[in-house]
């Protein structure tokens, strides 16, 4: 079976199950033009693993690019349209998270100081918006 058409069936049975699978449809579809319009059984692990990985560093969307594919290839190898996975064996450790920053009332000063800079012809509320955004997320601990 072509990997258009199995992207296919796995999108429309996600999506007639009520999930609205939209960002994961479009990462399959990027998948699909990385890899080309083969046979699913023709999937390399070496060309899988080219994708997940990217252009950089090993991130956490290398783990959401596998979880969504390992959707995909079980859902392959349930209707036999594969015999094995080419997903990589070996998961790579996720990336630690990023430390939460609690801003100082002088940094916050700066930021709101900085809003002054977004002033434009175009959008004349655009700097007392994101004065507004700041006040409300740091008021409101966000």
């Amino acid at each position: 079976m072509k990997l258009s058409k199995l992207i296919h069936e796995y999108v429309y049975l996600k999506q007639s199950l009520g999930m609205r699978f939209r960002s994961e449809a479009g990462l399959l579809r990027s998948f699909l033009k990385a890899l080309g319009d083969q046979e699913a059984a023709a999937i390399t692990t070496e060309a899988v693993g080219a994708f997940l990985v990217g252009k950089g560093a090993i991130t956490a969307t290398w783990h959401l690019k596998y979880r969504i594919l390992n959707g995909l290839f079980r859902f392959a190898l349930g209707r036999g349209h594969l015999e094995i996975s080419p997903l990589p064996r070996i998961l790579p450790k996720e990336p630690e998270p990023q430390p939460p920053h609690i801003y100082s009332t002088d940094e916050l000063r700066r930021l709101l100081a900085a809003t002054v800079t977004l002033q434009c012809k175009m959008s004349p509320l655009q700097a007392a918006t994101f004065q507004a955004l700041l006040l409300t997320l740091y008021g409101t601990g966000l």
